[in-house]
């Protein structure tokens, strides 16, 4: 989870990409996960005003896609799902388990509903 202002946000791993420059944010993302265990690099690829933003409580998410967006040259805007399962990385066998799980209760829970 990503906490950002007041709020915590979970990425879901489902893109749209409207444009061919769109491509920019694959490149930037995939620079920014290959850093992500380097943070003296990630702080330089971020800077250093939005860093201090994040690190202080301050930066909301529509002011973080906007700097993005602006360092991209991009309109990047984010879609909320009500779903928070959509976060969840099914990675590993306990991760299957628990997303079948999941289902399964919802799959249950729809058919007392009828």
């Amino acid at each position: 989870m990503i906490r950002l202002r007041r709020e915590g946000f979970c990425g879901c791993n489902l893109f749209a990409f409207f444009t061919p420059k769109a491509k920019r944010l694959v490149e930037f993302w995939s620079h920014i996960e290959r850093e992500r265990k380097h943070p003296f690099r990630l702080i330089r690829t971020l800077g250093g005003q939005v860093l201090v933003r994040y690190l202080m409580g301050w930066l909301s998410l529509s002011d973080a896609l906007h700097q993005l967006s602006q360092r991209l040259d991009l309109q990047i805007k984010a879609v909320m799902v009500p779903f928070p399962e959509a976060a969840i990385d099914v990675d590993t066998p306990e991760d299957l388990k628990l997303v079948e799980e999941i289902l399964s209760r919802r799959q249950e829970n729809q058919h007392e509903v009828i």
